[in-house]
């Protein structure tokens, strides 16, 4: 299945040629998560795929504007991610519980 995914996906070339997840769930019979799953580990194998925040798809980039864009986005909600975590640390530690005193951050690559 997650080659099917693959073949679907580098058809998508472009922000304009995106497919969208509903798209992908139809065509493959998955559920949004098993996509999601899919899509997570051909980017884990070095598959560049982006998507975008409005929900429009995700698409193999044409060029590198397309890429920087993407890369914005998701350092974005990193950050974000990143920040609703310190507070939820900082919400432990004011009310006394036991929490690491610093984050870990995993380097997958």
């Amino acid at each position: 299945m997650k080659e099917y995914i693959r073949r679907l996906l580098e058809q998508a070339i472009g922000a304009e040629n995106a497919i969208t997840k509903d798209e992908l769930c139809h065509k493959t019979r998955l559920g949004e998560r098993a996509v999601r799953n899919f899509i997570r580990d051909l980017r884990m194998e070095g598959m560049v795929i982006c998507s975008t925040a409005s929900g429009a798809g995700y698409y193999v980039p044409k060029n590198a504007t397309e890429v920087m864009h993407f890369i914005r986005e998701m350092e974005k909600r990193g950050r974000e991610c990143y920040a609703a975590a310190s507070m939820a640390r900082q919400w432990m530690v004011n009310n006394g519980l036991d929490t690491p005193s610093e984050s870990v951050v995993v380097d997958i690559l």
